[in-house]
């Protein structure tokens, strides 16, 4: 099962996906650790990061999170 939740503020935008599946069927390994991401999760935090951002991602007891936090701006 995969949660999806957007919050959004006067400040900031955030989208927080997690994955609660078994290891067995996972979509990311649950033993990979946050720093032996893939190129994927590495664009993706450069990219939040250029743009005042942030992002974490990693596994879990229950599967695998991804958080990506920007700041708000007048386009949003």
């Amino acid at each position: 099962m995969i949660h999806f939740h957007l919050r959004v503020n006067e400040d900031s935008i955030t989208l927080t996906v997690e994955d609660y599946s078994d290891k067995e069927h996972a979509l990311v390994p649950v033993k990979a650790s946050s720093t032996e991401n893939g190129y994927g999760l590495r664009s993706l935090r450069k990219r939040a990061t250029q743009l005042g951002g942030t992002m974490t991602a990693g596994p879990t007891d229950t599967g695998f999170y991804l958080d990506v936090s920007l700041p708000r701006t007048e386009n949003m």
